[in-house]
């Protein structure tokens, strides 16, 4: 947490330019790191002289029952202009603790996951909209590669070549060679014309980060046009499609899907159900072969054709559930 209160000048490095602002007395209290602190918008201040408009971004997130997730990932959405919390009647301080955090609340009943979403989507002010879940933060070079789309969009260069958004990262004497025009030539691997932005999701799992096991980069197409976007998809599984091009970003989307052991096996009682549901709405049938093979073939697919031992114990327990949902949802469907 870091608060601070600026008062009086401010002097900003702005288009090479320095810049002094009277600036009245302004509380800064948000959830980000020191290194946060160097893109202009988290403190509030966006000034793009020179420059056109700089494309809104509206954050939707969906909630039920979130108030331990609720505040880290409204925290992780400084890039965005506006923060939408849909929830579908929380019996905890989900509702109180998105408002603390400065986002607009809007109480829904359940619509399912699309519908609810596209309801989120509906009320943005802003056409270009961010879609994530509770238990989902950006990581901050995903929120450093939005800022510069937003900035390469309000020049009209669109986003041309992919580099690294952070100089800070290149050897001193790199630096030192390319001075400020580096920092102005970085991109987001974007092109003109696209719909939406897919970005690689990194999931945290009990206590380690996942790199193999089929969990990474599990890319999800979160930034995203309205106009020309939708979520479809009636149970669990729902989806966005695009009428367009899909560009996309380096940054990881982190994910935090399961608080603990018991959850991940809940999840799954859950998840299996309603796919089960779906199956037989859609009018498959049960099948006993099915219900006997797929399930050790999740587990070898998951556990060595994509290398999930090299995660250990936790690749291990991953391929196993993994297993356990398939063998679950058969069994339901054939049921």
């Amino acid at each position: 947490m870091i608060e601070k209160r600026l008062e009086g000048l401010l002097e900003l490095a702005l288009n090479r330019a320095q810049l002094r602002l009277n600036l009245p007395t302004v509380k800064v209290r948000s959830v980000i790191s020191k290194r946060q602190l160097e893109v202009s918008h988290s403190i509030g201040y966006s000034m793009c002289l020179g420059l056109g408009a700089m494309p809104a971004i509206s954050a939707t997130i969906i909630t039920f029952n979130e108030a331990d997730r609720i505040a880290e990932a409204i925290g992780s959405l400084s890039c965005c202009d506006e923060i939408i919390v849909v929830d579908s009647g929380s019996t905890d301080q989900t509702r109180e603790i998105a408002l603390a955090r400065g986002a607009r609340v809007i109480e829904c009943p359940w619509k399912g996951y699309s519908r609810q979403k596209n309801f989120a989507a509906e009320q943005a002010q802003s056409d270009w909209i961010l879609s994530i879940d509770a238990d989902e933060r950006l990581s901050m070079e995903l929120a450093d590669e939005i800022v510069y789309w937003k900035k390469s969009a309000a020049e009209g260069s669109g986003f041309e070549k992919a580099c690294d958004p952070h100089p800070a990262r290149q050897p001193r004497e790199a630096r030192a060679r390319q001075g400020e025009a580096s920092r102005n030539d970085c991109r987001a691997a974007l092109s003109q014309g696209e719909k939406a932005v897919s970005m690689p999701r990194r999931v945290f799992y009990l206590g380690r980060w996942i790199k193999h096991s089929g969990w990474y980069p599990d890319r999800k197409i979160r930034l995203y046009d309205r106009r020309v976007c939708r979520w479809e998809g009636d149970f669990v599984h729902e989806w966005l499609k695009v009428d367009g091009a899909v560009s996309a970003f380096k940054g990881d989307l982190l994910h935090f899907p399961y608080r603990d052991w018991n959850d991940h096996a809940a999840r799954i009682a859950r998840y299996s159900e309603l796919a089960a549901r779906a199956a037989r709405s859609s009018g498959r049938r049960g099948n006993i072969g099915r219900l006997l093979l797929a399930p050790p073939l999740v587990f070898l697919k998951a556990f060595l054709l994509r290398a999930g031992f090299l995660d250990g114990w936790r690749g291990l327990a991953i391929a196993y559930m993994g297993a356990r949902y398939v063998f679950q949802k058969e069994f339901r469907i054939l049921r």
